[in-house]
């Protein structure tokens, strides 16, 4: 397939060296773009798998840190100029060129932002003590695993996926953990109550202990160092190190002084383009609007990640843009392995199975009688089936979909059991 950078005078450049930025890379080769890549990195390091930094680089598991996206060769043999430590400090669009910190200047015809997210800060007294940590990055995750020892008493600032994911490297580590949540139950905003209980309570099994609904109030420390936290009910933890993990803020300052339209990400349409016709954004910092008249939403997984790098790759390619994928997330803590599809969020009723013995469940989120969203806890086969089910959009029958004697592969609707 001839790429529209056949002629090769045409420069893509990309903003970001994570999931998206990387992928986009590979995905603008293989859909025919002949042109010039450049991927501009502020690490220091070659693009790499994030998730393991809350996991397998804390346990030390992952000794010699996360995997690579790519090898090093894959950039050089496939043309594409990676530049790592390279932090882009502004865009001009009328001249088509962004600015680097070192006063550098890269031109571009088609700009891709994948930029990601950045944790939420508190602002609260004591933020300055040594011992409070935040949680993006391999150097952070670096700075937490060497506080890392057992015996340790390690607070942790919200209960969603990357808070019980440090909380159970923690725990594999000796250390004693609590984690503090503002809602009423842990990943509130990721998971339907059937599956927040079933988690929370495997954490508890494992000694974890949960505030819920608390707030950090101040950090108390002693020689400079995190020693106490106090909650929003006034009661007193001892701690010796904090992490705050209370979601991600998207980096999208570039776009929104460079004049693009923001609304807590950077606004693109189904092929992650933006108001301005010739730069794209992707992955965590974008915010799609698939459906005309809604705000859009912004999906932080590798999945979503994969998928808009291969429609926008395709578009700037002029290649026919392929299905949009159903967004995957999962997670893995302890002995769990946590996945979820589809739309969990606005759905109609819910149904949730749960295999004999407990050791695994399942959620399901209907749409006017079609699994619109699934969750699953250790029902890996399952979870693929229902993925499947999600993208061909077949009625289901309730009663069958519930009970956990029916193989999901017999739900449909017409179907005998």
């Amino acid at each position: 397939m001839a790429g529209r950078g056949g002629s090769g005078e045409e420069t893509v450049v990309i903003v970001g060296g994570g999931h998206a930025g990387a992928a986009a890379c590979g995905f603008l080769r293989q859909f025919g773009f002949t042109g010039g890549i450049v991927l501009l990195s502020e690490e220091d390091v070659l693009p790499y798998h994030r998730p393991p930094l809350s996991k397998g680089v804390l346990t030390g598991r992952a000794a010699a840190g996360p995997p690579p996206l790519r090898p090093a060769n894959f950039y050089r043999d496939n043309g594409i100029d990676l530049r790592l430590g390279a932090k882009v400090t502004g865009i001009d669009r009328t001249t088509r060129t962004v600015t680097m910190l070192d006063g550098g200047e890269v031109r571009y015809d088609w700009l891709i932002l994948a930029m990601g997210a950045r944790p939420w800060d508190l602002r609260c007294s004591g933020r300055g003590l040594a011992g409070v940590h935040l949680l993006r990055t391999l150097r952070d995750a670096e700075r937490l695993k060497a506080e890392f020892r057992a015996g340790r008493r390690l607070a942790i600032v919200g209960g969603g996926y990357i808070g019980l994911e440090v909380a159970a490297s923690a725990r594999d580590c000796g250390m004693a953990v609590t984690v503090i949540e503002r809602e009423a139950r842990v990943l509130a905003r990721v998971a339907s109550p059937w599956i927040s209980e079933f988690v929370r309570r495997r954490h508890e099994a494992q000694g974890v202990h949960f505030r819920l609904e608390r707030g950090l109030e101040r950090i108390e420390g002693e020689r400079g160092a995190t020693r106490e936290v106090m909650l929003d009910d006034g009661q007193v933890l001892p701690v010796d190190l904090l992490l705050l993990g209370i979601g991600g803020v998207p980096n999208q300052e570039l776009a929104f002084e460079a004049g693009l339209r923001c609304d807590d990400g950077i606004v693109v349409d189904g092929a992650g383009r933006t108001d301005d016709p010739a730069i794209f954004a992707l992955g965590d910092v974008a915010r799609q609007v698939i459906v005309p008249g809604t705000r859009g939403v912004r999906l932080e997984c590798v999945s979503g990640a994969l998928d808009q790098a291969k429609r926008t790759s395709a578009a700037i390619a002029l290649a026919p843009l392929p299905q949009r994928d159903v967004a995957t997330f999962w997670s893995d803590q302890y002995d769990m392995k946590l996945q979820a599809a589809g739309v969990l969020d606005g759905a109609g009723a819910i149904v949730f199975r749960q295999a004999p013995g407990g050791g695994k469940a399942m959620a399901f989120h209907l749409c006017e009688g079609r699994i619109a969203g699934v969750e699953a806890v250790n029902a890996g086969a399952d979870f693929m089936a229902a993925k499947a089910m999600i993208a061909a959009g077949k009625a289901v029958d309730v009663v069958k979909l519930g009970d956990p004697d029916v193989p999901l592969g017999e739900v449909e609707v017409g179907q005998s059991g």
